[in-house]
């Protein structure tokens, strides 16, 4: 079994969107290496996700090893389950 990694690095994008008039914080996460993108709709599921990449085996969050997240669209914008 391999190690974990000693350091993760990623790119991280927040913005504030305006869902029925209450403000909320979205995020996404790139790793560069791979280009892949995982978007989280609260800011507490970026929190649990980099709490779990620091504690547990990577992955993306509500993904099995070997799958990738749902890509982001080329204009930066996120999808989010």
């Amino acid at each position: 079994m391999s190690k974990p990694p000693a350091y993760h690095s990623f790119l991280l994008r927040i913005w504030q969107t305006s869902d029925e008039g209450r403000c909320t914080w979205r995020a996404s996460l790139e790793r560069p290496d791979t280009r892949e993108r995982c978007g989280f709709a609260t800011l507490e599921q970026l929190f649990d996700f980099l709490r779990d990449q620091t504690t547990s085996q990577p992955g993306w969050p509500g993904i099995d090893a070997g799958e990738k997240p749902h890509p982001a669209e080329d204009t930066g914008d996120v999808s989010f389950p």
